[in-house]
């Protein structure tokens, strides 16, 4: 999952779920953007993004601050 601080003071994350590529329809680039995590290609789902408490996360594997234009962009493509 992806994480964002929106709604820190909430104990909050915004999320969205990282799919691995090929089981799913691709779709758009700019709205299902593909990312490497642990030689796995993975595809950004931002149209399934929700807010889900800190204790619902389960283990932290990374951050992909480095896509955030990519990221923005999909979202503001929905």
């Amino acid at each position: 999952m992806l994480h964002g601080y929106l709604l820190e003071p909430f104990s909050t994350w915004v999320v969205k779920p990282l799919v691995l590529a090929g089981t799913v329809a691709r779709g758009t680039t700019t709205l299902i953007p593909k990312v490497m995590r642990r030689k796995e290609h993975y595809l950004i789902m931002p149209q399934l993004m929700e807010t889900l408490m800190l204790v619902e996360l389960d283990t932290w594997v990374g951050s992909l601050q480095a896509l955030r234009g990519k990221l923005v962009r999909g979202i503001d493509a929905l």
